[in-house]
């Protein structure tokens, strides 16, 4: 028993010394797995301030290069893109790894590309295609067609998409922009083929739903503005009815009733991952099932029973499948533009088969709508202005210093915010909301540590200070060493003796005796004094003025990015508002030639 005990601790021994010998800087770095750690946790700032404490304490040393790569990435994740780039070619410099050095560019190109800097990004990918390892060929296309494409320049991303050897690996995203380059770039029967497939791709993800809608929408409004109806109709009836472009699908189809059928399409062959699996998810096309498309769609609609005047049998049934989509798009929240637009939609059409008594209900109750979305408009910008907005955003998590991996997925419930959703998809928003997160995080982390220096600053000024004689000091000592209760007993002999010796000094008016010799007097020899004491309060002082001297600048850059902020928002706000009155306008002046031709007895 006792040598299996003995086997253990020899065990046990062993892995604390293994565990206690690591170079600094390594994986086995106690700070550095700590850093690991906080990166998986996505807090960055803390991360890479880890690793330069690591830094700070061998400046000596050099580092392996995974340690430059961590440094990097935290840095980078974080916003500092200057400072992650010098880090990236230390790393770079001490390694032997060229994926992992490519990894690293192009991640560099990817915040460079979300920031708005395309010329940077450009010059950084283009630069990296001459030494780029094939596993990376992949990320490389996405990235780069994507950065051409920002700058409109559908040609050259179309060659960069155009890679035979990869075009099995490319993503649904990348098939997707491969098929809007196209079409912007005169090669339209291969980028309708293209988006045709997208649209049709078998997917089970929400994120592979939503680029499958998108696609069919992109699509379909391609075919209605070039009024082919006919071709339109099946693409928009693709698209779900719940989902982030049902509103505008619904739209479409109800013009796509109305416009020519113009002529028909070439039957395009779907690749082997493509396939109709519409039946799993309700589509647009399920609501106008047989038995649908009857009388009742009128009394859905809100109308009461008319007679169409001069209207052919082929107009009703247009009229009354065009009804369908728009009936269910106005049922919506009125604050979507394309639902404002079929508020207007349905009167229009009505009128134009004779139903004015009809559309001028259908037109009043479109303009009390649209009235009601102008004032919930100007009370939103007056909530922005008075920087509201900002604060209600920022406070939800502001305090996590995820930096750049952040991402505002949705808005919270708040007036100011309700017509902000377009926003969420914009690079500019976005990375101006992370900015602000990031100077705000700064300031909260300056603030509290001035407060510790303040804190720590009043104990040393506040503290008691007791001077203890010899005498005091030997007693303490035997009172200690005379203790039974003690479970570990020092030897106090050391302390005994020199204070024995203390207690002897001339100084002490118990142990003087007449033959006493006076002592020498002691001089204290500084050969080289400094001219400025600096210990640890004037430290801790020299800290505090250089966070008192930050402050204003961290402050006037949270203003600027408020601001930033507030101008994008209401920049966006102005432009739905403007587009709200544009629909009250046209609203408003048909209403009034409604009741111009009620009032002479005209025919429409």
């Amino acid at each position: 028993m006792k040598q299996l005990a003995f086997l253990l601790l020899s065990c046990a021994c062993s892995i604390a010394s293994a565990a206690d010998n690591y170079s600094i800087g390594s994986d086995e770095d106690p700070r550095v797995r700590a850093s690991d750690f906080m990166a998986e946790n996505r807090r960055f700032l803390a991360a890479s301030t880890t690793l330069l404490e690591v830094q700070k304490e061998a400046p000596r040393q050099a580092f392996p290069p995974e340690y430059f790569e961590r440094l990097a990435d935290d840095t980078l994740n974080f916003g500092m893109q200057k400072r992650s780039e010098v880090t990236y070619r230390e790393a770079a410099a001490g390694s032997h790894d060229p994926v992992v050095v490519a990894r690293a560019r192009l991640r560099r190109a990817e915040f460079l590309y979300e920031r708005g800097y395309l010329p940077e990004a450009n010059a950084e990918l283009t630069s990296l295609r001459q030494t780029l390892p094939s596993v990376l060929m992949i990320n490389w296309q996405d990235q780069m067609s994507r950065v051409l494409m920002a700058q409109d320049r559908y040609a050259e991303a179309v060659q960069v998409l155009s890679k035979p050897d990869t075009a099995s690996d490319q993503s649904g995203y990348m098939r997707y922009n491969l098929g809007i380059a196209l079409l912007h770039s005169d090669h339209v029967d291969e980028g309708i083929n293209i988006l045709d497939r997208v649209g049709q791709r078998r997917v089970i993800d929400s994120e592979g739903l939503a680029l499958r809608d998108k696609a069919n929408l992109t699509l379909g409004y391609y075919w209605l503005k070039r009024q082919q109806g006919g071709s339109a109709i099946p693409i928009f009836n693709r698209i779900r009815q719940q989902g982030p472009y049902s509103n505008r699908a619904l739209l479409g189809l109800g013009w796509a009733y109305l416009a020519p059928d113009g002529d028909k399409q070439k039957r395009i062959k779907l690749s082997e991952d493509s396939g109709s699996d519409s039946k799993q998810f309700s589509t647009i096309g399920a609501i106008l099932r047989p038995g649908f498309l009857d009388t009742d769609i009128y009394k859905r609609a809100g109308l009461r029973p008319f007679q169409l005047n001069r209207a052919d049998p082929s107009q009703e049934a247009a009229l009354k499948k065009a009804l369908v989509p728009w009936v269910e798009l106005v049922s919506r929240d009125p604050i979507d533009p394309a639902v404002q637009e079929g508020l207007l939609a349905i009167p229009y059409v009505l009128d134009k088969l004779g139903a004015h008594i009809q559309a001028q209900q259908y037109y009043e109750k479109a303009i009390a709508a649209l009235e009601q979305t102008r004032v919930n408009l100007d009370q939103a910008i007056l909530s922005i202005r008075y920087g509201r907005m900002v604060d209600t955003i920022i406070s939800r998590n502001g305090d996590a210093d995820s930096g750049w991996t952040w991402k505002l997925k949705d808005l919270p419930d708040a007036p100011e915010t309700f017509y902000l959703q377009s926003l969420l998809a914009d690079h500019p928003f976005q990375e101006a909301l992370k900015n602000f997160r990031d100077i705000r995080l700064l300031i909260r982390d300056t603030d509290a540590e001035r407060q510790r220096i303040l804190d720590l600053q009043a104990a040393y000024d506040t503290r008691v200070t007791q001077s203890v004689s010899p005498r005091e000091l030997q007693q303490r000592i035997g009172t200690l060493s005379n203790d039974a209760n003690l479970g570990y007993q020092p030897d106090f002999r050391p302390q005994l003796q020199m204070a024995q010796m203390l207690v002897a000094s001339p100084y002490d008016d118990k142990a003087k005796t007449g033959d006493t010799p006076a002592a020498p007097p002691v001089k204290l020899r500084l050969p080289n004094a400094p001219a400025k004491f600096d210990g640890p309060y004037e430290r801790l002082d020299a800290l505090k003025a250089r966070l008192d001297a930050l402050s204003p600048h961290l402050k006037a850059a949270e203003d600027a990015g408020g601001k930033l902020i507030q101008r994008i928002a209401l920049n966006d706000l102005d432009a739905q508002r403007k587009l709200n009155e544009r629909f009250l306008v046209e609203a408003r002046f048909a209403l009034a030639r409604i009741y111009d031709r009620q009032a002479h007895g005209d025919a429409p």
